[in-house]
Protein backbone atom coordinates (compact mmCIF):
# COMPACT_ATOMS: atom_id res chain seq x y z
CA UNK A 1 0.00 0.00 0.00
CA UNK A 2 1.21 3.31 -0.76
CA UNK A 3 0.13 6.57 1.36
CA UNK A 4 0.67 10.37 0.21
CA UNK A 5 -0.24 12.75 3.40
CA UNK A 6 -0.52 16.43 3.37
CA UNK A 7 1.88 18.55 4.78
CA UNK A 8 -1.58 21.06 6.14
CA UNK A 9 -2.83 18.38 8.65
CA UNK A 10 -3.96 21.61 10.41
CA UNK A 11 -5.47 24.40 8.04
CA UNK A 12 -6.06 26.87 10.87
CA UNK A 13 -2.93 28.70 9.67
CA UNK A 14 -4.18 29.13 6.11
CA UNK A 15 -7.54 30.50 6.86
CA UNK A 16 -5.49 32.93 9.52
CA UNK A 17 -3.93 34.34 6.54
CA UNK A 18 -7.07 34.23 4.67
CA UNK A 19 -8.52 36.26 7.13
CA UNK A 20 -5.70 38.63 7.80
CA UNK A 21 -5.69 39.55 3.84
CA UNK A 22 -9.47 40.28 4.23
CA UNK A 23 -8.58 42.75 7.10
CA UNK A 24 -5.57 44.15 5.32
CA UNK A 25 -7.98 45.13 2.35
CA UNK A 26 -10.67 46.38 4.31
CA UNK A 27 -7.95 48.52 6.42
CA UNK A 28 -6.37 50.19 3.34
CA UNK A 29 -9.37 50.76 1.82
CA UNK A 30 -10.76 52.54 5.25
CA UNK A 31 -7.77 54.44 5.60
CA UNK A 32 -8.04 56.13 1.85
CA UNK A 33 -11.85 56.85 2.34
CA UNK A 34 -10.33 59.25 5.09
CA UNK A 35 -7.28 60.22 3.99
CA UNK A 36 -8.95 61.58 1.10
CA UNK A 37 -12.30 62.61 1.69
CA UNK A 38 -13.10 64.81 -0.94
CA UNK A 39 -12.58 62.33 -3.53
CA UNK A 40 -15.33 60.06 -1.83
CA UNK A 41 -13.40 56.92 -2.86
CA UNK A 42 -16.09 54.71 -1.08
CA UNK A 43 -19.35 55.17 0.70
CA UNK A 44 -20.17 54.33 3.65
CA UNK A 45 -22.56 50.89 2.98
CA UNK A 46 -19.03 49.83 0.91
CA UNK A 47 -17.55 48.66 3.64
CA UNK A 48 -20.75 46.65 5.05
CA UNK A 49 -20.73 45.06 1.16
CA UNK A 50 -16.90 44.34 1.41
CA UNK A 51 -17.19 42.87 4.39
CA UNK A 52 -20.61 40.74 3.79
CA UNK A 53 -18.45 39.64 0.72
CA UNK A 54 -15.57 38.46 2.77
CA UNK A 55 -17.53 36.20 5.46
CA UNK A 56 -19.10 34.80 2.65
CA UNK A 57 -16.15 34.33 1.18
CA UNK A 58 -15.06 32.99 4.51
CA UNK A 59 -17.93 30.34 5.36
CA UNK A 60 -16.80 29.01 1.45
CA UNK A 61 -13.29 28.26 2.39
CA UNK A 62 -14.10 26.82 5.26
CA UNK A 63 -16.77 24.44 3.62
CA UNK A 64 -14.58 23.01 1.02
CA UNK A 65 -13.49 19.55 0.76
CA UNK A 66 -9.69 19.14 2.23
CA UNK A 67 -7.96 15.67 1.24
CA UNK A 68 -5.01 14.70 4.16
CA UNK A 69 -3.93 11.39 2.48
CA UNK A 70 -4.57 9.44 -0.75
CA UNK A 71 -3.35 5.51 -0.42
CA UNK A 72 -3.70 3.63 -3.06
CA UNK A 73 -3.92 -0.42 -1.96
CA UNK A 74 -2.94 -2.44 -5.80
CA UNK A 75 -4.12 -5.78 -3.38
CA UNK A 76 -7.51 -4.36 -3.85
CA UNK A 77 -7.46 -2.17 -6.87
CA UNK A 78 -8.31 0.78 -5.21
CA UNK A 79 -7.33 4.81 -3.75
CA UNK A 80 -8.58 5.42 -0.55
CA UNK A 81 -9.06 9.63 0.30
CA UNK A 82 -8.91 10.62 3.47
CA UNK A 83 -10.65 13.79 3.49
CA UNK A 84 -13.23 16.01 5.64
CA UNK A 85 -16.01 17.57 4.05
CA UNK A 86 -15.57 20.46 6.36
CA UNK A 87 -13.18 22.54 8.39
CA UNK A 88 -15.44 20.77 12.19
CA UNK A 89 -15.87 16.87 10.51
CA UNK A 90 -14.40 14.45 11.11
CA UNK A 91 -11.76 12.31 9.17
CA UNK A 92 -14.20 10.52 6.68
CA UNK A 93 -13.26 7.79 4.21
CA UNK A 94 -13.93 7.23 0.39
CA UNK A 95 -12.98 4.42 -1.83
CA UNK A 96 -12.49 4.66 -5.33
CA UNK A 97 -11.34 1.52 -7.13
CA UNK A 98 -8.94 1.66 -9.64
CA UNK A 99 -11.49 0.36 -13.11
CA UNK A 100 -14.22 3.21 -12.78
CA UNK A 101 -11.40 5.89 -11.44
CA UNK A 102 -10.16 9.08 -14.47
CA UNK A 103 -7.48 11.10 -13.16
CA UNK A 104 -6.99 14.69 -14.97
CA UNK A 105 -3.73 17.03 -14.25
CA UNK A 106 -4.06 20.67 -14.80
CA UNK A 107 -0.74 22.37 -15.07
CA UNK A 108 -1.13 25.93 -15.70
CA UNK A 109 1.03 27.78 -17.35
CA UNK A 110 0.39 31.64 -17.23
CA UNK A 111 3.47 33.58 -17.52
CA UNK A 112 1.83 36.43 -14.97
CA UNK A 113 2.62 34.41 -11.69
CA UNK A 114 -0.63 35.83 -9.42
CA UNK A 115 -2.92 34.90 -12.00
CA UNK A 116 -1.35 31.11 -12.05
CA UNK A 117 -3.81 27.91 -10.81
CA UNK A 118 -1.22 25.91 -8.94
CA UNK A 119 -0.87 22.18 -10.00
CA UNK A 120 -4.21 20.74 -9.49
CA UNK A 121 -5.34 17.18 -9.56
CA UNK A 122 -8.80 16.21 -10.58
CA UNK A 123 -10.01 12.21 -9.69
CA UNK A 124 -13.49 11.01 -11.46
CA UNK A 125 -15.57 8.33 -10.61
CA UNK A 126 -16.70 7.49 -14.68
CA UNK A 127 -17.33 10.80 -15.32
CA UNK A 128 -18.33 12.65 -12.13
CA UNK A 129 -15.64 14.82 -10.21
CA UNK A 130 -14.96 12.89 -6.62
CA UNK A 131 -12.19 15.03 -6.05
CA UNK A 132 -9.89 18.24 -6.52
CA UNK A 133 -6.83 18.08 -5.31
CA UNK A 134 -4.27 20.90 -5.17
CA UNK A 135 -1.14 22.64 -3.12
CA UNK A 136 -2.88 25.48 -2.15
CA UNK A 137 -6.58 24.23 -1.03
CA UNK A 138 -5.34 20.29 0.59
CA UNK A 139 -1.35 21.61 1.34
CA UNK A 140 0.05 18.69 -0.96
CA UNK A 141 3.27 19.93 -2.32
CA UNK A 142 4.31 19.88 -6.11
CA UNK A 143 6.56 17.09 -6.25
CA UNK A 144 4.07 15.15 -4.52
CA UNK A 145 1.35 16.04 -6.61
CA UNK A 146 3.40 14.92 -9.50
CA UNK A 147 4.62 11.27 -7.64
CA UNK A 148 0.68 10.81 -7.04
CA UNK A 149 -0.26 11.65 -10.78
CA UNK A 150 2.94 9.07 -12.06
CA UNK A 151 1.77 6.83 -9.57
CA UNK A 152 -1.75 7.02 -11.84
CA UNK A 153 0.04 6.21 -14.68
CA UNK A 154 2.38 3.39 -13.62
CA UNK A 155 -1.10 1.61 -12.33
CA UNK A 156 -2.57 2.07 -16.08
CA UNK A 157 -5.65 4.69 -14.39
CA UNK A 158 -6.87 6.82 -17.70
CA UNK A 159 -5.16 9.84 -17.45
CA UNK A 160 -5.50 13.25 -18.66
CA UNK A 161 -2.89 16.06 -18.49
CA UNK A 162 -3.97 19.65 -19.49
Amino acid sequence: MLTYKTNQQNIKRYLFYQVLSILCLILVLFVCHFAFPKYHILKPSSFWIIGIASFIGLIVELNRERVFEISFNHDRQEMIFTYKSHMFSKLKNYTLQYQIAKVEKNEDTSFIKWLKKPLTIYFYKNKTEVFEVSKKKDGFSGNVLNEIYKTCEQISLETKHT
